[in-house]
């Protein structure tokens, strides 16, 4: 490069050069390279704020005064384009002002620049945080949102990132099709390779969800992804850089771009921006074409649709890379590779097929073929997620896993029994956790729902279906302990004390197995929570007294009694939280962190790693 210059004799600042420096100053950006911080210097943007300060005290400004000042938050604000949203009553009002005259600001243009200045602090990105091997993609229709996600090599998740928008575009909510498709723009449009490849990743856990309140489709493409990126931040994803594969136009503009001249647009990019920042989160979205967004397939009450082939080129990152389940069971920073046979199949199980071109598929070997894997049958209490943190690779088999019913997880289906019953013969399973579905089998189904179970007649009179399913998954559930007994598999069974399932012949052989232990506990002692209990003031929690049997060592150590020292709520009736109405019994299904926590912590003693 430097020859370069000097043929053609341009004129160079050396006092400015830097050569082979961890810490530079480039065009007004300070970059430490160790640390990966980049941003404008501290004290420029200590300047800039007293300016705003300043304006803002005033309560007027002139024209010229404001642009200045604009043009100087905007320098910072590119090294986190998020940021930008926080302007746009501002540039509204600026197109009206007179040029000359001093003229005062309106409420809204005052409190967007103390927004605007307080932001300043948080202006700047970190060039070194890892590239979450998770990518995710989301769509939506008017009234349904739907998200999807997949795991993949590292170096093709941070690939993508740098495919990802980086400049955006001004865009409108009134553009028809016809013109997102032929209106010319500079963003990198949708090509065959990404869609190819999009296609062909190992797509799972499908969502699909519906929104309160119908709005225009652009902005429920962008509450979609705000969705997402919220739900990241509840499983934990902290100074991470992910990737989301979108297909609208207008939404990619305004994410990469930070802001919108719509108004609807900006207040859901306010909302994206929170989420970042509370997170540390930076967001990279990839504008892909609509017949390639899997994440469409949930967002319609659909599964998602068979995998492609992939490149040859994608191929190779995928042999090389580790295969090894994410160890924090959602978000996953390592580069490691949960691939999947079908993206139709909300297993992350991976059976080993061959093409038409007798070659192996390059998602390659399951978990289960390479080593044991512990199994949560009827997931959905949160188990998997503390044995994952616990280092060990676990595989959910639920029909409703993926919110979407899968006939290939119904384990009131003989044959999907008699497929874990083969892996467990072959030495796959490592443990085992049962939670078979209460509700047909609690007394309130029997209080509220007129069901016909009860202490001499547990297995009811056999007519309603949910109780003629619930002793379907009781009998398939007795053929998986009489296996695993049988091949000394430590496995539990969990349900609510009160429930009939424990007055069932099955229960009452399954107590009398050797080695079988007991624990019965009160879960509020394990901090069980009512899905609204931020919102009160007291520490409130769900009594559930609960049972659990099997043959896990040290289970009866899980024995606790309330003491009595706190406020209960009852996992009865309804609540609202953000705008969603939750079922408290549903809500209680979910087993406490806590207590999660110490069966994995019984798990990882009992069972070695071999």
């Amino acid at each position: 490069m430097l020859n370069a210059y000097s043929s053609f004799e341009v004129d160079r600042s050396e006092d400015k050069e830097t050569r082979f420096e961890s810490c530079f100053t480039a065009w007004g950006s300070e970059v430490n390279g160790r640390g990966g911080h980049v941003s404008v210097n501290v004290d420029k943007r200590r300047q800039i704020a007293r300016l705003t300060h300043a304006v803002v005290r005033r309560g007027s400004s002139t024209k010229p005064i404001l642009q200045s000042l604009l043009g100087s938050i905007v320098h910072p604000f590119l090294h986190a384009r998020h940021l930008m949203c926080c302007l746009s009553s501002v540039y509204k009002f600026l197109v009206s002002m007179p040029e000359d005259a001093e003229t005062r600001l309106p409420a809204a243009v005052l409190d967007e620049l103390m927004i605007a200045s307080l932001w300043l602090a948080c202006a700047h990105t970190n060039i070194r945080a890892p590239v979450s091997s998770t990518i995710s993609a989301t769509d939506a229709t008017c009234i349904r949102g739907g998200r999807c996600r997949a795991t993949v090599p590292g170096k093709l998740a941070r690939a993508l990132y740098r495919r990802g928008e980086a400049r955006g575009e001004h865009g409108y909510l009134k553009w028809t099709d016809i013109e997102c498709d032929e209106l010319p723009t500079k963003m990198q449009r949708p090509n065959l390779e990404l869609d190819e490849l999009v296609t062909a990743l190992p797509w799972r856990q499908a969502k699909g969800y519906d929104f309160v309140g119908a709005h225009h489709i652009n902005i429920q493409e962008l509450r979609a992804v705000v969705d997402e990126v919220e739900a990241r931040l509840y499983e934990g994803s902290k100074s991470v850089r992910l990737v989301n594969c979108i297909d609208s136009r207008v939404c990619t503009g305004a994410i990469a771009k930070g802001r919108s001249s719509s108004t609807s647009l900006n207040t859901y990019l306010r909302r994206l921006t929170t989420r970042c920042l509370a997170g540390d989160i930076q967001l990279k979205v990839c504008w892909v074409s609509t017949s390639a967004n899997p994440a469409d397939a949930p967002s319609r009450h659909a599964n998602l649709p068979a995998r492609a082939l992939l490149p040859s080129w994608a191929r190779t990152l995928f042999d090389e890379a580790p295969r090894q389940s994410e160890m924090s069971g959602y978000a996953c920073n390592a580069d490691t590779v949960c691939p999947q046979a079908s993206a139709a199949i909300a297993d992350p199980v991976v059976r080993k097929r061959k093409h038409n071109d007798g070659k192996h598929s390059c998602a390659g070997i399951s978990h289960a073929q390479e080593g044991k894997a512990s199994r949560e049958y009827y997931s959905g209490s949160g188990q998997s997620s503390s044995l994952r943190r616990h280092k060990r690779d676990t595989l959910e088999v639920d029909a409703y896993r993926t919110g979407c019913y899968d006939e290939t997880q119904d384990l009131g289906d003989r044959r999907v029994v008699d497929r874990e019953i083969e892996d467990i013969r072959a030495g796959r399973v490592e443990f085992a956790h049962i939670a078979i579905v209460c509700s047909s089998w609690s007394r309130m189904c029997v209080t509220y729902n007129n069901g016909s179970r009860s202490k001499k007649k547990p297995y009811g009179e056999k007519v309603l279906k949910r109780e003629i399913t619930g002793n379907l998954q009781l009998e398939q559930a007795w053929r998986l302990i009489k296996v695993l007994t049988e091949c000394h598999v430590p496995w539990t069974l969990e349900n609510p004390i009160d429930s009939y399932i424990w007055q069932t012949v099955e229960m009452r052989r399954a107590q009398q197995i050797p080695g079988c232990e007991e624990a019965v506990f009160d879960q509020c002692m394990y901090k069980l929570r009512p899905p609204d209990w931020k919102m009160l003031k007291d520490d409130v929690r769900v009594r559930k007294r609960t049972r659990i049997i099997g043959t896990l060592p040290g289970l009866s150590s899980l024995s606790k009694r309330c003491d009595g020292n706190r406020v209960h709520a009852q996992a009865m009736g309804h609540c609202r939280v953000g705008g969603k109405r939750i079922s408290r019994a549903k809500a209680a299904g979910a087993y406490p962190v806590l207590l999660c926590n110490c069966i994995a912590r019984l798990v990882a003693s009992a069972v070695t790693i071999p």
